[in-house]
């Protein structure tokens, strides 16, 4: 895994995914996923950190509050 390589916790990780496969992944994986909804509707994704249409509005302090904000977040169900 990358993260172990990097010497990153995947609690400490965020993926930034447009499919809900991909979310699923990163939540199986430990890590925290930002949805990009270019392709689904936000409603579409189980339990993103944040859901963002692009990422001009993105600012690293909006990034870290989502997270400290979702200290022990909902897991999206294994499909």
């Amino acid at each position: 895994m990358v993260a172990q390589k990097l010497g990153v916790a995947p609690a400490d990780c965020v993926v930034f995914e447009d499919a809900v496969l991909g979310e699923q992944a990163a939540h199986r994986a430990g890590m925290h996923c930002v949805a990009i909804t270019s392709s689904l509707p936000a409603k579409a994704f189980q339990a993103p950190l944040l859901a963002i249409k692009d990422f001009t509005g993105l600012t690293p302090a909006g990034l870290l509050a989502a997270r400290q904000a979702q200290l022990v977040g909902p897991r999206p169900p294994r499909r």
